[in-house]
């Protein structure tokens, strides 16, 4: 895991002592890399180390030096980060208790540097050992040719946006936007039954609440204040080409767009 992944699984970052614990974690992984770089058998010897590095580093004299600065004293008084990590103590032990963490925090057999080469070879393509994670990697010719040909077909489609106004009551001249994307990925001639990729929850879920929230408006006894858009905008899949298009020709003056709210797919859980 990259460092960032490691505090985004350790940290909260909305608690006040984060930014403690973001930094001295930092510090410690860091030390940890570099001691192994030096230490281990046989050395490693890279040019240079960082918290990212594909190095086997000791959780537990992580853990060790966490909890001697979460209790740290300077004379009698308590240290500058006495109690910072109490929280961060609580959720690592919590998933040092938990199986589904083992094969993260609890190695057997990747569990030093040398056996981390072969895993980084097979997985992440970095090749000999220790040769790509220094900056004088180079790339190595292998002896072996291939042939590739591509054949690509290209048509032209029209397509439309699809736009609606309800004329505010006060502002007129002000605009507020509900969008989303009315297209999908086209079908399939091959399939069986019905050969249209709908797109019911991308996007036609949002469609769907963009109508509705259209037909709530219409309904208001009083316009609201400010005009009401609502833009359903085609060719989102193909690299939000509608979306492009409004926005560099806008029916509306942009300058006088104060929000667009583009409602997410809806009617799932997770």
């Amino acid at each position: 895991m990259t460092y960032a992944e490691l505090c985004d699984l350790l940290i909260e970052h909305s608690e006040r002592e984060a930014t403690n614990q973001t930094a001295f974690f930092r510090d410690c992984l860091l030390e940890g890399r570099q001691r192994e770089n030096t230490t281990a058998t046989p050395a490693l010897g890279l040019a240079r180390v960082t918290v990212d590095t594909p190095i086997y580093f000791s959780l537990d004299d992580i853990l060790a030096k966490v909890r001697a600065k979460n209790v740290e004293r300077v004379g009698t008084r308590q240290g500058p980060m006495f109690g910072d990590f109490d929280r961060f103590l609580m959720r690592i032990e919590s998933k040092l208790n938990d199986a589904r963490y083992d094969f993260l925090l609890k190695p057997t057999s990747r569990n030093t540097s040398a056996s981390l080469s072969d895993l980084l070879r097979d997985f992440v393509g970095l090749g000999t050992k220790k040769a790509a994670v220094t900056k004088e990697f180079r790339p190595v010719p292998l002896p072996g040719t291939a042939d590739i040909t591509i054949r690509n077909e290209l048509r032209e489609v029209d397509s439309r946006n699809v736009i609606a106004r309800i004329t505010g009551s006060r502002h007129p001249d002000e605009f507020i936007i509900y969008s989303a994307h009315w297209d999908h990925l086209g079908k399939d001639p091959s399939m069986q039954g019905d050969q249209i990729f709908n797109g019911a929850l991308d996007n036609a879920s949002g469609v769907a609440t963009m109508l509705e929230v259209a037909e709530a408006f219409a309904k208001l006894p009083e316009k609201p204040e400010r005009s009401i858009l609502f833009l359903a905008v085609t060719a989102e899949e193909k690299g939000l080409l509608g979306a492009k298009y409004y926005a560099t020709n806008p029916l509306y003056p942009a300058n006088r767009t104060l929000a667009k709210v583009f409602p997410p797919p809806v009617g799932t859980v997770n």
